[in-house]
């Protein structure tokens, strides 16, 4: 009796280790229509230069997505951009957790494109880094914002 007790204590313990683990990766938590205003407009307000593009480079940068979509989704601690140029050309490799992986600078920004997913990254007037995720099938809407720090 005292074995299997201590077996079911070991389990939720390792149960509830787990769901604690998880509910930092992902925390459901609304998103006002303000935070979503705030955010589109520190995006229109930023931009990525030349000399931005040098300083982003290089560097981990630590990120927090909110899914203005949902408007319930919240991921912190992201290392979604690694930015180091490629050899011979205007774009940069990340090798960040990002989906996208290759970047380009254009457009007073650093965009990046797949087949489903267009990424466009600039750099607020504080060096922060922010970021606008758009899917763009089957119809184009905006995902999420990221908003980064470097390490």
């Amino acid at each position: 009796m005292d074995d299997l007790l201590r077996r079911i204590s070991l389990l939720f313990i390792a149960t509830f280790s787990i769901a604690t683990a998880r509910a930092n990766e992902i925390s459901l938590e609304y998103v006002s229509p303000q935070r979503k205003l705030d955010l589109e407009r520190d995006f229109a307000n930023a931009r990525f230069s030349q000399s931005d593009r040098d300083s982003a480079q290089n560097r981990v940068w630590n990120c927090e997505m909110v899914g203005v979509r949902s408007r319930m989704q919240v991921q912190r601690d992201l290392k979604l951009y690694k930015l180091v140029m490629l050899p011979g050309s205007n774009a940069l490799n990340n090798s960040g957790s990002h989906i996208i992986r290759k970047y380009e600078f254009k457009d007073n920004a650093l965009i990046g494109q797949n087949e489903r997913f267009e990424d466009q990254v600039r750099m607020t007037s504080d060096g922060r880094l922010i970021a606008k995720l758009t899917a763009l099938k089957p119809q184009t809407m905006v995902i999420s914002y990221s908003v980064c720090r470097s390490l």
